[in-house]
């Protein structure tokens, strides 16, 4: 059996020459609209909202663990008194 001829390039394929012509040349800026800008300023704002609002929810519970541990403790040295006591205390 013959070895077969090499096969042509396909006709949709670019050489690096062709390619480099096609994008010769300055493409024209597009102006974009207003709304497209402003909706550009809202992503930015709530990117920069985003880490602030986290930054204060874990400080809130941080200061909501601090205000359990300070004002529970009184439940934790006392069983007579709270809900705990209503629950369990036999003399009812």
């Amino acid at each position: 059996m013959a070895p077969a001829a090499p096969a042509a390039p396909a006709p949709d394929v670019l050489t690096a020459a062709e390619l480099k012509a096609a994008l010769a040349g300055i493409v024209p800026r597009q102006r974009v609209s207003v709304l497209y800008q402003f909706g550009l300023a809202l992503v930015a704002l709530f990117m920069v909202l985003l880490p602030v609002v986290y930054l204060v929810f874990v400080a809130g519970l941080a200061y909501a663990t601090y205000w359990y541990g300070v004002h529970a403790r009184v439940m934790f040295l006392n069983p007579g008194v709270g809900h705990a006591a209503r629950v369990s205390d036999p003399a009812d």
